[in-house]
């Protein structure tokens, strides 16, 4: 009961400073950023069979926890991001140095932990770092948990002056000076990394302003997208139907459109890797349904299959969509025992690998397939390899991959030999062979 009566009397205070030059009574719309909700793209993917389109439905999931309920509201979702930092990044000179020793005075990574604000979970991690009159306020978490924020915290660097919550501080957010204040506000889920420096690690970056230590925070950023419909620098989609929003920070699901993908389809398989064939389906142009990065679930032949991730953001002009296993293919690699074997000359040893490939096709129709393979590659001028057998793939000499592009009619069977010698010192052993 009183969880119920505190859904429902959930609220907010907005606090306005209102000019005008004329006295009198007037309407007032108004528009604010809240920090409070978010969406996140979410698709569904239907194939009934290998020749019909793709049916996609492109959805929204989204979340507000603003402590006011959204009744009967008209949505408009955008790929941007106000938040974001807008201004264009500078280039620091770029000095190389040897690597040196573990030093304490230097800390990078991110060090963040629950219910910690940014500056608290620093300490214990950075030598010679102290807090002191740290001034906090305590959120409410939708979960229940309360985290503390950081208001005015005043760090102490061991051998250096003091950083302060004011303007004695550097503090660095997303290549901009800021202050201890801002940084313990942030929330913990937006930080990718901080880099805290010292003495002159710290001024040979930031000069005379890093004397008394930097603080270097840089915060996760949404990916770029590329505008196609009337927005010139993001991705907007206006949705005509009301939905209600509740401030409870649960996903709320909201359809956006249903898109009719026209595919190709093939198969792939890299058996030293996985023996199983994955199908993918081939979205040529797909630029022009804006689609971005998200999570869609995939079912194939009216069975739910399981989950893939469509990433649009590619240099090619062809996404592919992993549409999962195929188990009416079957796929075998094994090594030929008396096609393999070790011999030793003089002061080396030299050992030759053969494996046999065989692709069988169990399903009515016929197939197209891209197989993957390898040979190992050497950065040790000891080390020689020499590839004896190819299988007639296509060879890339620079990554050791083996490329088949392969037809495969119904219950056909194709099968592939490949052999590769290695010629290293006899009193080596390599590890990973």
């Amino acid at each position: 009961l009183n969880t119920q009566k505190e859904e429902k009397s959930s609220s907010g205070k907005l606090i306005l400073q209102v000019m005008n030059e004329i006295a009198g009574t007037v309407l007032l719309d108004i528009s604010y950023i809240t920090n409070t909700a978010s969406w996140a793209p979410f698709y569904d993917l239907r194939a009934t069979n290998l020749s019909d389109p793709i049916n996609m439905i492109y959805k929204a999931q989204v979340v507000q926890n603003s402590g006011v309920d959204w009744k009967k509201v008209k949505l408009t979702l955008s790929s941007g991001n106000p938040n974001q930092n807008n201004q264009q990044p500078s280039l620091n000179t770029w000095f190389l140095k040897y690597q040196e020793q573990e030093d304490l005075n230097y800390y990078r990574g991110n060090p963040y932990e629950k219910d910690k604000s940014p500056i608290q979970s620093l300490q214990g991690k950075v030598g010679g770092l102290k807090l002191e009159n740290n001034s906090q306020q305590f959120d409410t978490l939708p979960n229940g948990r309360i985290i503390a924020r950081d208001n005015g915290s005043r760090i102490v660097l061991r051998g250096s002056r003091s950083i302060t919550g004011d303007s004695k501080a550097l503090i660095v957010i997303d290549n901009q000076i800021s202050t201890a204040e801002i940084m313990g506000k942030l929330p913990q889920e937006t930080i990718k990394s901080v880099n805290v420096l010292k003495g002159s690690q710290a001024t040979a970056l930031y000069g005379e302003q890093g004397a008394n230590g930097v603080i270097v925070v840089t915060t996760k950023q949404m990916d770029d997208y590329t505008a196609i419909n009337e927005n010139q620098l993001n991705v907007s989609f206006d949705i005509d139907i009301p939905y209600d929003i509740l401030s409870n920070g649960k996903i709320h699901s909201v359809a956006l459109k249903e898109i009719k993908l026209p595919a190709n389809y093939k198969y792939f398989a890299a058996p030293k890797a996985d023996k199983d064939a994955f199908l993918i389906a081939e979205i040529n142009d797909y630029s022009k349904f804006n689609l971005l990065s998200g999570e869609a679930n995939i079912i194939f032949e009216n069975m739910y299959v399981g989950k893939t991730y469509i990433n649009p953001n590619q240099t090619t002009d062809t996404l592919s969509l992993s549409m999962g296993r195929d188990k009416k293919i079957s796929v075998k690699r094994e090594k030929i025992v008396d096609k393999s074997g070790t011999k030793f000359l003089s002061s080396y040893k030299e050992q030759t690998f053969t494996y046999d490939i065989s692709i069988r096709n169990n399903k009515k129709e016929a197939i197209q397939m891209m197989l993957k393979d390898q040979y190992p590659l050497s950065s040790d001028k000891e080390i020689s390899i020499e590839l004896l057998d190819d299988g007639k793939a296509k060879v890339n000499t620079e990554t050791g991959i083996l490329s088949w592009n392969l037809n495969i009619a119904p219950n056909e069977t194709k099968k592939i030999r490949i052999s590769y010698k290695v010629k290293y010192p006899k009193d080596k052993v390599i590890d990973n062979l």
